[in-house]
Order: structure tokens, then sequence, then C-alpha cells
């Protein structure tokens, strides 16, 4: 058996994991889909001082309460920067590190480095316009949930995000490096420009590499084909 831990992307919480995690539970493996501080059913415990080094705590912790080994850590869109960094920690508690259309942070970036410069003066003016220092979620069709069924589920759990996950540079050893096996999964259809650059470093540094004919927020618009990739990583 191995243990899958589920690292959510901005906005989101545990909740969009809910038709993907009981396919790797059905297989007999045990499915961690924690909530990182401030978001989904933790909403109310935001403020502004959550950032990204808060959520990478929150999976640190994680592996420390519930004695984690032979895990598999898999980082969704802004999830990667989160599960990036906590590898640097837990590194020999990980078998396989999968990035899901992901950011694969770099010591001293933030996640807003990554993005094209129109893309970060929309997230800072959201932020002003809002209440300075959270970031309202768009609609789930920009992660390309079509069906209107499962956009009205997932707009009504999208929640706003603190600034600081996006402005936080990570920080990180390279302690990460040392996991056996990485992968990169990466959503085609339609894609995020931006996230080209992480696919070709996924490459460069010759990690598994895969393409999923679907959009962003595969795990609600294509679990099955996901979970097909993701159990081929279980012991």
């Amino acid at each position: 058996m191995t243990t899958f831990v589920l690292v959510h992307g901005a906005y989101h919480g545990g909740w969009c994991w809910r038709d993907f995690a009981p396919l790797l539970a059905a297989k007999g493996h045990r499915v961690l889909t924690p909530t990182l501080s401030g978001l989904g059913e933790r909403f109310d415990e935001g403020t502004r001082e959550i950032g990204l080094a808060t959520h990478v705590a929150d999976i640190v912790r994680l592996y420390e309460t519930e004695k984690l080994t032979d895990t598999v850590l898999l980082g969704h869109s802004y999830g990667g920067a989160v599960v990036g960094g906590a590898a640097d920690a837990v590194a020999g508690q990980i078998s396989a590190l999968i990035y899901l259309d992901a950011i694969i942070p770099e010591n001293g970036r933030s996640v807003l480095d990554f993005q094209f410069e129109d893309r970060r003066r929309e997230f800072l003016s959201k932020a002003d316009a809002y209440n300075g220092w959270q970031i309202p979620p768009p609609p789930v069709s920009f992660y390309g949930i079509t069906d209107p069924v499962q956009q009205r589920w997932a707009d009504a759990n999208c929640v706003s995000q603190p600034l600081k996950c996006f402005t936080e540079a990570s920080v990180l050893t390279g302690a990460g490096s040392a996991v056996a096996r990485t992968a990169y999964i990466r959503c085609i259809d339609p894609v995020l420009a931006y996230m080209d650059q992480f696919q070709n470093q996924a490459a460069d540094n010759g990690w598994d590499v895969y393409e999923l004919a679907t959009g962003h927020d595969c795990m609600v618009t294509k679990p099955r084909d996901l979970a097909d990739i993701v159990l081929t990583y279980a012991s």
C-alpha cells in the first residue's frame, strides 16, 4: 500500500479531489487530501500573514503527525511550489514526487515571479481592488471546467487566497532532489501558456513527462485518465 498525499492549488481545497481520490483508494491505497491554511473549509483561518512558507509547513507537519513514509506527494498548480518546498524537509519519506500542471519552485523566487508581466500586474491590482491582501478566485472556466454541474460545484467552493502566497519567495536547500522519482503531468486542452516553462524544465531534468488532453483542473474533468498515470507510481 502506498500513501498518496494530494496538495491542491490556489483558491481550491481538499474538496477538489472528490472524484479522483476514490480511484486511488479503490486500489487499496491510503489517500490524504489536506486543505492548506486559509483555504477551502479553513477559509475562516485566513490572515494576511499566511504565505507559501505557511503552506509548506502545513504539509511538513502532516508528514510529522501522520508519521508518513513511502509516499507519493502530488502538487497541483500553486501546490507545486508547496510540495517542492516540503520535499526539501521530508525527501526521505517520499518515493515519488509529482507536479500536476504545476509550478516547479526555485530558491529565492516567488510564484508571482514565474508569471508573465501582465499577469503579475493583474494579480496585484486584483488584491488592491479587493481588500489589499487577498485575491478573489477566477471563474473555474479558466481552469478548463466546462460542465455546468461541475462549474457550479467548483465555483461554490473556490475562495479568495492571501496575496502573500504568491509573493513570498521559496526557500530551498536542494534536498528535495534526492527523491527517487519525479514526474510532470501537463494539461494541454486548453493549455495555460505560462506552464510551458515548467514542462520544459521537467524534460530537461530527465523527469517522466506526461500530457493529458484536458484542462488545468484535470482531477475534476478527467479523474480516471489522471489516475491511470498516478497509480503507476504506487509502490
